[in-house]
């Protein structure tokens, strides 16, 4: 995965290039393949930001089961991917084909056990949410069951 850019705020402040000097002075670059830094809203949902992610999936990889504290536009533009809820439900996406994820227990799976998939995600930090008592947050649950995907 890797953060191809992200703004602190929207609307976005283009003077003097400030969208830039922020991106920059964060601590992952464009290149960077690492679990990335993603903007959230600050105290009382103020300060909300937008990030654009690049995700690669190898042939037949997944990726945990997740949830986030957003709501994600995402685009599959190559191979087939198919995104999974903890439900069990299941889309299957092929390129040019988009999902909106709304906060959601959800999984990312490369449908192929011979090319890789890429979808591109913008995600836009939502205000907090109590669902049955429990205030959404961000999970991200390692699978210790040794799932895998029926492809």
């Amino acid at each position: 995965m890797a953060r191809s850019y992200s703004v602190p705020n929207i609307p976005v402040n283009f003077a003097d290039d400030e969208d830039l000097k922020e991106y920059l002075a964060g601590p992952e670059s464009v290149s960077s393949f690492q679990r990335p830094e993603i903007v959230v809203p600050s105290e009382g949902g103020n300060n909300s930001g937008a990030n654009c992610l690049v995700v690669d999936l190898q042939p037949g990889a997944f990726s945990v089961m997740h949830q986030t504290v957003s709501i994600d536009f995402s685009i599959c533009v190559i191979g087939t991917i198919v995104h999974e809820l903890d439900s069990g439900e299941r889309v299957t996406l092929k390129a040019g084909d988009h999902i909106v994820q709304r906060g959601t227990n959800h999984r990312w799976i490369n449908a192929s056990k011979t090319e890789p998939a890429r979808f591109v995600a913008v995600t836009i930090p939502s205000l907090p949410l109590e669902i049955g008592g429990k205030v959404l947050e961000e999970v991200h649950i390692p699978d210790q069951s040794g799932y895998q995907p029926k492809l």
